[in-house]
């Protein structure tokens, strides 16, 4: 009774730790595009309530089937509602249930053969990660694994019902994947072998086998004919070979040499570095199979038809040249049995108490530690890497980040999930993303592109259809009908290795995602503080978003529709300086210049010579801390990728590597690295532009503003000494300094929760200041790119800045020692009124 007790917790022990490693964080891998596909076929039967089977692709349909149990139970009923865990807690049962299948076989091998083999099954690195696919390999060998038991059950007992089970088992075979003609195959060669090699055989009589051809046929025709709703169903599953032929020996991505399978199981330690591997089933296996062909033993008839089945089946599936790894494990469940039998009987060879220690040791450190190990990483932390050797095609982590930005951009816009979403690839190729944009109502699917792309809010393509998509977004509407789009996300995204896609949002649905970030909130807080209505006579107030942040604009007139007008006029210009200064829309100059080849010269836009101008002007002026050229640098630094922020700053280019031509208007870039980044100065010179347009609508009374940091104060109100301006400590918003500006301009930039300034000669963030507070009497844009060079210049180069800008005044908030004490700077003039 103790001898079983320990057995049964034994058993217990080994399927729960095959379980964990089965069932836990289903969801965490991003779904494989195959399995995508059958989750959307999966759906079809969910909510329609039938399936009809494709014979040209996505094998049977068992895998859908039942799926409904888990779906079922989980009180699920729509496309939207089912998640991977529903989907994939299926192939994981039936890979826990294979775990079980050598008891099967326990009167013919024993129970210790019996455990070895669940212990080899249950922590198999391939068998664990492919149990949590969903896919149909796991249900295929489960079934094959159920019929051959089911088989050698009858062969021992001569029950009918075994024989039955064993052809029921076989329909599900047939109705899992159209591979399983090579188990069939490989099974029946075994049991020819052993029928003409052992006298003692005893042939399967004429009625059990009808029995089982009929048990398998009724079987297969229920799932193909969709349980007599799709007759046609029957003869497509029959057809289906001629199509999966010509696949498996045309040409293919997927065609792979006769070691594929070998090589991805095993570790050549002289050719290849330590890397994942299956080694000790192969090994065992070989000697299992060497074992039970050469040398007689107790179980000989058994293990030699496992030995012959288990080796054709690994040729056949070696010979074809259409491979994927899923497949390994039709012929490595029959290595498991052979290497789980040969440790049993190495254990029965040995007899010293000493080599039955190592001998357990043995087991622990490499049957089940090892392969827990391997699988606890495989599943948990490489579980879409390609460091991991059962990744295939798999589909990049990246994927998340894409939908998490358009998820930003539905709760951005009024429509929701009902937003309009684009997908572009070619060949179809945009899969998984089907699956993760299950819940959006307006998602198009396109090989190509269509000019109905151009008024899309959210466009998905591929990176290889860049050129074309932005060639049709800007050349096929019509003049004033053309929508601004900028990138969704900051970088290129991989959707699975080696191929990138990219995402493009329409401007305006850019700007409602963005303007609601609180960190913009706090910007304010350094700058304008929002003006009364009550206080100042005939005062109007206009804002508009563009350039990542809200413009507004302060208009004491009493003809309001006219200054409606020229704000609006003001704005457009705002919207035009955007489509040229944008380092993130392809076609703007600042992108054509960044995509320019050294020395050769390019016509820009007057708007955007005048910027590059003062930009210039300003690195001459900050001895470098004001650089627009460092885009790459900055980006790096920002995203954390040290190694290669120091790798570009190696080769650091500089303002000296843009020549302005001002007879041309051209520029003209003299060497690699310059990437072109003018959000330390683009909002100023927007600033500056606003006012331009309004001096030409014969406005002077105004006060001009750009997220609240760039500001520009025409002539002051009626009743006013100037237009108030409030001065605010970023840590504790106490406030510094009440201004009344009045025919100047002035700009801020300081730190803010979440945000930091990356210093480009160092490439750390600025930790000793707070804020940098600069009052100039005309160009807001100068003055926006000192207030960024402020935060990074050295103190004595700082006080030589009012010696050579005459007028201007600089506040510098900084921090020192490890208290983190506050101290101001004041330079120049910074009187209430100026």
């Amino acid at each position: 009774m103790r001898s079983r007790f320990t057995w049964i917790l034994l058993w217990i022990t080994v399927l729960a730790g095959g379980s964990f490693f089965r069932l836990w964080r289903l969801n965490d891998r991003p779904m494989h595009t195959d399995e995508a596909v059958h989750a959307e076929k999966f759906s079809a039967l969910l909510e329609k309530g039938s399936y009809t089977y494709d014979a040209s692709e996505f094998h049977g349909p068992t895998l859908n089937y039942f799926t409904l149990v888990s779906a079922f139970l989980r009180g699920e009923k729509s496309h939207e509602q089912i998640n991977e865990t529903t989907l994939r807690i299926i192939p994981a049962f039936f890979g826990i249930a294979l775990t079980l299948t050598p008891l099967f076989f326990i009167k013919a091998f024993g129970r210790r053969t019996a455990i070895f083999s669940c212990i080899l099954i249950a922590f198999s690195p391939a068998f664990v990660y492919y149990s949590r696919y969903y896919i149909q390999e796991t249900l295929l060998v489960f079934f094959t694994a159920a019929s051959l038991g089911s088989g050698w059950m009858y062969f021992q007992t001569r029950k009918i019902s075994w024989i039955i089970l064993a052809g029921i088992a076989a329909g599900l075979m047939h109705a899992s994947k159209e591979t399983f003609i090579f188990s069939v195959f490989a099974a029946f060669l075994a049991l020819i072998f052993c029928y003409f090699n052992y006298k003692s055989f005893k042939p399967i009589k004429v009625l059990p086998i009808l029995a089982a051809v009929a048990a398998m046929t009724v079987t297969s025709i229920l799932f193909y004919s969709s349980f007599g709703t799709n007759p046609g169903g029957i003869i497509d599953s029959v057809s289906t070979y001629g199509s999966w032929f010509q696949r498996a020996s045309g040409q293919s991505t997927h065609i792979h040499p006769w070691y594929y399978y070998l090589d991805l199981l095993t570790w050549l330690e002289i050719f290849e570095p330590i890397t994942w591997n299956e080694d000790i089933i192969i090994a065992l296996a070989a000697a299992g199979l060497i074992l039970a062909l050469f040398r007689q033993t107790t179980s000989s008839v058994f293990m030699r038809f496992f030995a012959i089945y288990t080796l054709a089946l690994t040729i056949i599936y070696s010979v074809i040249p259409y491979k994927t790894p899923w497949c390994v494990l039709s012929f490595l469940y029959g290595m498991a049995i052979l290497a789980g039998w040969i440790i049993d009987r190495m254990m029965d060879v040995l007899q010293a108490r000493w080599e039955k220690i190592c001998a357990c040791l043995f087991i622990l450190v490499f049957v089940i530690a090892s392969p827990a190990a391997q699988c606890w990483f495989l599943n948990f932390k490489y579980t879409s890497n390609p460091v991991n050797p059962y990744v295939y095609a798999h589909t990049s982590m990246d994927v998340f980040q894409m939908i998490e930005a358009v998820n930003k951009a539905a709760l951005a816009s009024d429509k929701g999930q009902d937003l309009p979403v684009y997908v572009i690839a070619s060949d179809s190729d945009y899969w998984p993303l089907p699956w993760y944009l299950r819940n959006f109502k307006q998602v198009g699917y396109w090989s190509q592109i269509d000019p109905s792309v151009c008024n899309t809010p959210i466009i998905l393509a591929n990176a290889k259809l860049e050129q074309e998509l932005l060639g049709v977004l800007y050349s096929v509407p019509r003049p004033g009908q053309k929508n601004l789009y900028v990138p969704l996300f900051e970088k290129k995204l991989q959707l699975r290795p080696g191929v990138e896609w990219g995402g493009y949002i329409r401007q305006d649905l850019w700007d409602r995602m963005n303007t609601a970030d609180p960190a913009e909130k706090e910007n304010e807080q350094l700058g304008v503080n929002p003006l009364d209505k009550k206080q100042i006579e005939n005062l109007v107030h206009f804002s508009h978003t563009a350039m990542n942040t809200t413009f507004e604009v302060y208009i004491q007139d009493t003809r309001g529709t006219y200054a409606g007008q020229a704000a609006r006029a003001a704005f457009k210009e705002v919207d035009r300086l955007e489509s040229l200064l944008s380092r993130f829309i392809q076609n703007s100059d600042i992108g054509r210049i960044n995509a320019v080849k050294p020395n050769q010269e390019i016509i820009i836009d007057p708007d955007t010579f005048k910027c590059l101008q003062v930009a210039g002007q300003a690195w001459q002026l900050t001895d470098g801390a004001f650089d627009v050229t460092l885009g790459n640098i900055i980006a790096a630094w920002k995203s954390g990728d040290s190694q290669k922020a120091l790798f570009l700053q190696a080769n650091r280019p500089s303002m000296k590597m843009l020549e302005l031509n001002s007879d041309g208007l051209s520029v003209m870039v003299t060497d690699r690295g310059v990437n072109l980044d003018l959000g330390g100065i683009a909002k100023g010179y927007a600033v500056d532009k606003i006012a331009e347009v309004l001096h030409e609508w014969g406005i002077d009374k105004a006060l001009i503003h750009g997220g609240a940091s760039s500001v520009c104060a025409l002539k002051k109100p009626l009743g006013k000494n100037g237009w108030p301006v409030t001065l605010t400590n970023p840590t504790n918003q106490q406030i510094l300094a009440r201004l009344e500006l009045e025919e100047e301009v002035f700009s801020c930039s300081g730190i803010e929760a979440g945000r930091h300034i990356i210093n480009p000669l160092t490439g750390q963030p600025v930790t000793d200041r707070k804020a940098c507070w600069i009052r100039l009497k005309e160009n807001a844009a100068l003055a926006d790119a000192l207030t960024t060079a402020g935060m990074i210049m050295p103190l004595e180069k700082i006080h030589n800045l009012p010696v050579r800008i005459p007028g201007m005044s600089l506040m510098l908030l900084m921090t020192s020692g490890n208290t983190q004490t506050e101290e101001t700077l004041k330079v120049g003039d910074w009187s209430d009124k100026k």
